[in-house]
């Protein structure tokens, strides 16, 4: 390539790239649009506490908090249990963060000895360390009812976080049982 054409060549992905990174953005945009909730016949929805797990007070309320974020990002209208078209329900199973001990280990580690009258190479044995990990777990169950407290749906999630962070673990089970949640329901409404 010579020179004239390599700075055309660089002039054209200049000038193409705003287009690109806006034709990026159009699929993500696409990719993560909300579902058309007109399909199911409802879309005001309540969700009321949650049951906590044995042990582990608060964890309803942080499984109630997440769903309903989750159900708001897909484009469901939250309500009060009394002006909804369906209520969420459940109990959280297990909200916990478990600390798994490594072991140190013994380890040969090479040094130079420099207290002679030559330079000595030799072994010694060291402790080595490990850092301790957390892993965060946090499962429920759910139901969703209708009119007359028909059941719509039923399902459950569990996820875990390796850096111990419950929270997270909570928002990765409550977008499981969402998209779960719209799955069986479209799907449902298809057939």
């Amino acid at each position: 390539m010579n020179p004239e054409d390599s700075i055309a060549y660089t002039e054209g992905m200049i000038r193409s790239g705003p287009c690109l990174i806006a034709a990026a953005a159009l699929l993500l945009a696409a990719g993560c649009a909300a579902p058309d909730l007109s399909k199911l016949g409802f879309q005001r929805v309540a969700v009321t506490a949650f049951r906590d797990a044995p042990g582990a007070p608060g964890s309803g309320e942080l499984a109630a908090h997440v769903l309903r974020r989750e159900l708001a990002r897909k484009g469901f209208i939250l309500r009060e249990p009394s002006e909804a078209e369906a209520v969420l329900s459940g109990e959280v199973s297990e909200a916990s963060v478990r600390r798994e001990m490594v072991p140190a280990t013994l380890e040969d580690e090479e040094r130079v000895r420099t207290d002679g009258p030559t330079p000595e190479l030799e072994r010694i044995p060291v402790i080595v360390r490990h850092d301790d990990t957390d892993t965060a777990s946090f499962s429920f169950s759910a139901r969703l009812s209708g009119p007359e407290g028909a059941l719509l749906w039923s399902g459950s999630a569990s996820e875990e976080d390796e850096d111990g962070k419950l929270s997270i673990a909570a928002e990765r089970a409550a977008m499981s049982a969402v998209s779960g949640l719209l799955r069986a329901l479209l799907k449902s409404r298809a057939d």
